[in-house]
């Protein structure tokens, strides 16, 4: 673990080794007969690379040791969300639809 600045942001840094991580492969059905060798063989060695914004706490990158990810947080929005009108609508008459269903006819 340790301090880095990315992108101009104060960041915290943790490494570690995939073989120091539990196992999340699970075996598939029959995968210890068909590939005996290949499911006992070990998993290549990788290191696994973090960064997290010390000021947010969000995460900025993560690398497997195959792919890197990196995460971008945007702005919240101004304002609230509105529906668009032609969905407001189809809403509506689908409503309109179940509370029709649901009511029950008169008596003769």
């Amino acid at each position: 673990m340790g301090f880095q600045k990315i992108d101009g942001r104060d960041c915290f840094i943790f490494k570690t080794k995939s073989s120091e991580l539990p196992s999340t492969r699970q075996p598939i059905l029959g995968e210890a007969d068909l590939l005996s060798d290949q499911a006992t063989r070990p998993e290549p060695e990788k290191l696994l690379t973090a960064a997290i914004d010390t000021s947010t706490l969000r995460p900025v990158f993560l690398d497997d040791g195959e792919t890197r990810r990196s995460y971008q947080m945007l702005e919240a929005p101004a304002g609230p969300l509105t529906i668009p009108p032609a969905i407001e609508t189809k809403m509506r008459e689908w409503v309109q639809r179940i509370e029709e269903s649901a009511r029950q006819p008169s008596p003769p």
